[in-house]
Formats: C-alpha cells, structure tokens, sequence
C-alpha cells in the first residue's frame, strides 16, 4: 500500500480534493485535510490518522454531515481521473463488486442484506467500483513488465441487495430481482461512457464473471471500449459464416486449446 510523505500527501489531496464543493468553505478545507490524512497514513482507522483529538472528532462529524457523499466528494477526484485517461497510453478499467458487511450489529437504517440468501441475515451493502490504472510498456531491454500507474476512482455504485424472494414470487419477479445486482456492470458502463476516439488511446475494462452477460459485453463494444472478462458461462462458439449459424464448439475448450498470446500496449 501506497504511503506518501506529508508533503507529497498535502499536494496529492490538494490536487485531487481542493475543488470538492460541500457548501461550506470548512467542510470543503476537512475534506482536504481528512484526504491528507488517508494519504499520509494508509490503512490507519481514523483515530490514528491524526495527531489530535480535535482531527479525530472534526472527522467523524464531517462524516455524519448529509452534505458529504460519496459523490460530492469524488467529483473532483474523478474529474482528475478522465482528463488523465484522455492522454495516449492503454489504461485498464479494473471493474468488481466488493461486500461490506457489518454481522454482529443490530438491524441499521440505510444497510441491506448481504451474503448467500440462504446464510444467516448478515447486514452491510455492495459497493462497485472502476478503478483505473495506466499500462506501462515492457522495459526495452529485459522486456520486463512494469507496475502499473494507479491514477484512481473513475466510477462507484452503492447497491443494497433486495430482500429474499418471497414464495408466491413467480419466475418473471425473481429474474428481474436478479438482473438488478447484474446491472451494476451496465450502468457503469453508461456512466464511463464513449470510449476516446483517439487510436493513440485505449480502454480495456477488466472485469470479474460477474460481467459474462451478453448485455454488458454488447454495451461496451458500442461505447467503443475493449474488454477483457474471466468467463463464467461456457458459450457456444458459432460459425459467423454459416448461414444456419452452426456451432463449432465451446469457449472453454477453445481457450484451452488456444496458444498463448504475447499482449503488448
């Protein structure tokens, strides 16, 4: 985990939180100095972010104004996240859902369930997040593949999954139940948006089996964007030559008889 010098994490919050607009001149200046924490202090829960109590306190009030919403607060981060993937380069849009689950407090407003349906009641929200990172090209001489640049949050969904389905809840009902947690994918996609119409720019969305939907798959490639997604379904392969679009196998065993391919930016 990435842990900057006060002075760097100053400017790094400066630079991605300084324009944040809460309403509030104060609130705006917290926002900041709580980043400058994060930042400075990475992984630390928020009583060890700071110094003083006073920080500490000025944090978790911070926290409990309405005004401070996930995106209030990312709006500015996220604003220096596009222009920076409008320069030349492949990026990579590293896409997947997270749980966070709180099962040992009492029933919280605002908290939906998490978990199998049918593991005891567990409490907490869905939380899918784009994070997007720069590819770097192979060093020239070894040919030794780089770190990737992280450059941030380019898009994130809170979702509360629905409640168990009930028994008189028909086939219809549970598919459309179904297919709201799997639009996570979808909706991220209209919200990122037409891919650069540059050739000197590429987006690859990397993307967990959840995305093995064909809906997702066809909203990407019209928003002109590449994917790469780990199957989940084991598909038909068909003959796209073949009037009577006749099946010439199945992607999992075409992928295991495939070569390996040398993939470069």
């Amino acid at each position: 985990m990435t842990t900057f010098h006060p002075l760097q994490a100053e400017q790094w919050a400066l630079k991605h939180f300084g324009a944040v607009d809460l309403g509030d001149r104060r609130r705006n200046q917290r926002a900041v100095r709580i980043a400058q924490g994060m930042a400075s202090r990475s992984g630390k829960s928020i009583p060890k972010l700071f110094d003083r109590r006073a920080d500490v306190k000025a944090a978790y009030t911070f926290m409990s104004r309405k005004e401070a919403t996930p995106e209030r607060l990312q709006t500015p981060h996220r604003n220096h996240v596009r222009a920076a993937l409008g320069q030349a380069g492949t990026f990579l849009l590293l896409e997947d859902s997270s749980e966070f689950i709180w099962s040992r407090h009492q029933e919280t407003p605002g908290l939906g369930r998490t978990g199998d349906l049918r593991s005891p009641v567990r409490q907490g929200f869905t939380l899918h997040t784009t994070l997007a990172v720069k590819w770097q090209k192979p060093h020239q001489q070894s040919g030794q593949r780089l770190p990737v640049q992280v450059l941030g949050i380019l898009d994130q969904e809170y979702y509360l999954r629905q409640p168990a389905p009930t028994a008189s809840e028909g086939d219809a009902e549970r598919r459309q139940r179904e297919n709201k947690e799997s639009a996570l994918w979808t909706r991220a996609t209209e919200r990122i948006g037409k891919g650069p119409d540059d050739q000197d720019v590429r987006w690859v969305r990397v993307c967990d089996r959840g995305a093995d939907i064909e809906v997702f798959m066809r909203g990407v490639i019209a928003q002109g964007q590449g994917f790469v997604v780990r199957a989940a379904q084991n598909r038909r392969l068909l003959d796209p030559n073949a009037r009577t679009r006749e099946c010439i196998g199945h992607v999992f065993e075409a992928a295991r008889a495939a070569s390996p391919l040398e993939v470069t930016p």
